[in-house]
């Protein structure tokens, strides 16, 4: 029995072509070697996991809770109080506390208390409003080290690639079915917030 035959995705998939993104973005940063990868809205934990099985270290970031814009608060109530966090932990269980690490609260809260320049990879797959999007990348875009990437899933719903294209305007690249990322570095500086 594959440590697969018993995951719940408590109702939310990924297309397998987003997962294979990550794993590609991943590979680029350290060829070889993990990296370290902070993902901000983790759900069931199924990026976690695909990229735990490659060795990277996996910080997930979630409050559990689900977003009242989209279809996880109605899931989250079907799991039930604790439920899709259980999933989670479930799911993940051959990697917590040895290359998954989970971080419980909101995405603000943990970002604004993240060491800066700490992360390879930041994943922002929370909410799809514009203003929370915004509010992800302003913060967690701080964690990223240089070479590193900052990306993030859902960029076919409106208010994700709003949100990204006024940031990021001509820097994004997307792939996979619905993923957008930039390389941290260089010449780009992100249009944040003061």
């Amino acid at each position: 029995m594959s440590s697969w035959d018993d995951f719940r995705d408590c109702g939310m998939k990924s297309p397998a072509d987003d997962i294979r993104c990550y794993q590609k973005l991943a590979s680029r940063i350290n060829k070889g070697k993990p990296v370290k990868i902070v993902e901000v809205g983790t759900f069931a934990g199924l990026t976690a996991k695909c990229l735990a099985e490659l060795g990277h270290e996996v910080h997930c970031v979630d409050h559990w809770l689900g977003s009242p814009h989209d279809r996880s608060s109605d899931l989250v109530e079907e799991h039930g109080p604790g439920g899709v966090h259980d999933a989670f932990r479930a799911n993940l269980s051959e990697y917590l506390g040895k290359t998954v690490f989970e971080h419980v609260g909101s995405s603000k809260t943990i970002g604004e208390a993240w060491e800066p320049d700490t992360a390879d990879m930041v994943i922002i797959d929370a909410s799809h409003e514009y203003e929370d999007v915004v509010e992800d990348i302003e913060v967690w875009s701080k964690a990223v080290a240089p070479g590193g990437i900052i990306c993030g899933h859902d960029y076919n719903s409106q208010g994700v690639k709003a949100a990204v294209d006024v940031i990021f305007g001509n820097y994004v690249q997307t792939g996979g079915f619905c993923v957008w990322w930039i390389e941290a570095g260089g010449e780009f500086k992100p249009q944040l917030g003061e």
